[in-house]
């Protein structure tokens, strides 16, 4: 009876994950993804961009990707502030934890971040 309660249970875990989206993009409550990156501008051809993924590996892994869609030339400057274990808060259903990194980048091109956000706007009919 033991084993049969674990194995439900490593189950149902297993069941919850797979619910939860991890690859990259934008983290989206209603999408149900928690991991991923957000941002927002902070200065003249500037973002604070933070990362949350499954693991330290994944956050970091997912700031290197989308420093690169920010600054394309490769002329990015970074600065990492924060690098930590976190959980997001329970507007995901479950609390998800994993690893953050938050930051700033800016490079000369970053104007175009409202673009590469959402490509819909590059069609000018819209």
């Amino acid at each position: 009876m033991k084993h049969l309660r674990l194995a439900m249970m490593a189950g149902g875990t297993l069941l919850l994950s797979a619910c939860v989206s991890h690859e990259y993009g934008l983290i989206d409550p209603v999408q149900n993804r928690p991991y991923g990156y957000s941002e927002k501008p902070s200065g003249p051809n500037q973002m604070t961009v933070t990362t949350f993924g499954l693991d330290t590996l994944r956050a970091k892994s997912y700031w290197k990707q989308r420093v690169a869609e920010l600054c394309p030339k490769g002329d990015a400057e970074e600065n990492v502030y924060l690098a930590d274990y976190a959980a997001l808060p329970n507007m995901f259903g479950p609390v998800q934890s994993g690893a953050t990194m938050q930051g700033t980048v800016s490079c000369p091109d970053i104007q175009n971040a409202a673009s590469v956000l959402n490509p819909e706007q590059d069609d000018p009919d819209s």
